[in-house]
């Protein structure tokens, strides 16, 4: 398997936990990414959505640029944040947002 055929397989098992109503009809921005590893992942949602009976999820996904854009800072801050409550136990920056975290996965180590 590819570095870009495991983020696919992550990325579409870990969409299709998600709830149909907090992503259908949403734009998913993909950080730095080519036009072909996106139709790779939009295929690949479709095929999950058909075998499990799902409406596809996202209206559109896009590539954007992190370097540029605010809302995927953001998001890079968040996992970093979620990174660390899960890697080294600290719960500073996690507080802020963990009302709002509905499905942490947590992996037992050694796995």
């Amino acid at each position: 398997m590819t570095g870009q055929d495991f983020i696919i397989e992550f990325a579409s098992r870990l969409i299709q936990r998600t709830s149909e109503l907090d992503i259908g009809g949403d734009v998913l921005i993909v950080d730095g990414t080519t036009q072909a590893f996106r139709r790779q992942l939009r295929v690949r949602l479709s095929q999950e959505s058909r075998f499990s009976g799902r409406a596809r999820p996202f209206s559109k996904i896009i590539s954007g640029d992190s370097r540029r854009e605010d809302g995927l800072q953001l998001a890079d801050m968040i996992v970093g944040a979620i990174a660390r409550y899960v890697v080294a136990d600290e719960t500073s920056y996690y507080q802020t947002f963990a009302h709002k975290v509905v499905d942490l996965w947590r992996v037992p180590a050694g796995k």
